[in-house]
């Protein structure tokens, strides 16, 4: 099973995540076929990351973005299914970072309703 998670960032920019499994990808572009990259080639947010792991503060900008990388990837690993992973994301970015969930797309054709999903998470 494929899940596209669209979401609108604080800052108005979609932001497309996709799981396969418990592989996560992201998306900046949704014109046309989005490219699709792991949190590796992402531009994150030193502040944020600061925000989420104050341990790193005095490290360097490099250092940083690695170890948020890698706490990210361990984080994930540990989760035992897709379904886990996905409430991870959606508690994380809406719950933390305040960004908003637009649509979820199953398989690349079926949109879910978002109705639907907050119910089946007993919201």
């Amino acid at each position: 099973m494929i899940l596209d998670l669209t979401f609108i960032t604080p800052q108005g920019e979609p932001l497309i995540i996709r799981v396969i499994g418990r592989e996560v990808y992201f998306a900046k572009n949704v014109q046309g076929m989005p490219n699709l990259s792991t949190i590796d080639g992402l531009n994150l947010n030193i502040k944020t990351i600061i925000d989420e792991f104050p341990d790193l503060a005095d490290k360097p900008v490099n250092v940083i973005k690695a170890e948020a990388v890698k706490r990210f990837k361990e984080h994930v690993r540990g989760l035992k299914t897709a379904d886990d992973v996905i409430e991870y994301l959606y508690d994380d970015l809406v719950g933390k970072h305040k960004y908003q969930l637009i649509m979820i797309v199953k398989d690349g054709f079926r949109p879910i309703a978002l109705e639907t999903w907050m119910k089946s998470r007993g919201q």
